[in-house]
């Protein structure tokens, strides 16, 4: 991801690029925050998420869909 930092023409505000979404801050300290934060938060591990169980696939030869049965036992 493309991060800078711009001014604008007048020189009052920040503007924080971020590919070619932009936001505006009203001072240079509030958009380093602000990306000092991000690039941390981009950069953190992330964890993958878990998947769902396989579910049953049908079987091919008879066409039927599986039966899903409970784990329960007598």
């Amino acid at each position: 991801m493309f991060i800078a930092i711009t001014h604008s023409k007048a020189g009052q505000r920040c503007m924080v690029r971020m590919d070619e979404y932009t936001v505006p801050f009203n001072s240079e300290g509030q958009a380093q925050a602000f990306v000092s934060l991000l690039r941390q938060r981009i950069e953190a591990p992330h964890p993958l998420p878990r998947l769902p169980p396989e579910a049953p696939k049908p079987d091919i030869r008879s066409g039927k869909r599986p039966v899903k049965r409970s784990a329960v036992s007598a």
